[in-house]
């Protein structure tokens, strides 16, 4: 009985950790997919980095926050969308180029970002890695199936052995039809 509790509570907690994965790849791929809609059509824009927030400041990695100028005629302050996959060792004052929409003011992209592989790298990674544990749970669930199922026939059939007068009877003991 522990062993039946204890497996139940394994695949409930392997399917909600599948389905998590699955959630938050298809959630990270969506995202993905919109920023690359909305920067395909962008303008390759100069400009110049205002502010920059590190999460480690010492060593200019994991960008936190990125803020640019542009340095056309609009002189526009934007904020990079996707700084998770910002450049790192960016300073203050540093001269860069960004996608820019007109239509989205306020919001830009550096276009190393724009690829597949960048923003689609998260979203695919956890996707992928739910539907394969999901897979394995189907498969280690249906295998457990089957060896329910031929259990449940190998001791019919040796009850059948054991009682010949039960034989065509169903398991209440009644004729079957």
């Amino acid at each position: 009985m522990a062993e039946k509790v204890r497996n139940a509570v394994l695949y409930t907690l392997g399917s909600c950790l599948a389905l998590a994965a699955l959630a938050f790849g298809l959630v990270g791929t969506l995202n993905s997919l919109a920023a690359q809609r909305a920067f395909a059509e962008a303008d390759k824009v100069s400009a110049t980095v205002a502010r920059v927030g590190y999460a480690k400041p010492e060593l200019k990695v994991d960008a936190e926050a990125v803020e640019v100028i542009l340095t056309d005629a609009s002189g526009t302050t934007a904020t990079i969308d996707d700084v998770m996959t910002a450049p790192d060792d960016l300073t203050v004052g540093d001269h860069v180029m960004v996608l820019h929409d007109p239509d989205r003011p306020g919001h830009a992209l550096f276009p190393s970002q724009l690829g597949w592989g960048p923003l689609m790298f998260p979203g695919l990674l956890f996707g992928l890695l739910g539907l394969v544990q999901t897979l394995i749970l189907a498969g280690v669930a249906t295998r457990a199936l089957l060896v329910r199922r031929e259990r449940r026939r190998r001791l019919t059939e040796v009850r059948r052995r054991e009682h010949p007068e039960q034989r065509g009877k169903n398991h209440h003991g009644r004729t079957r039809c």
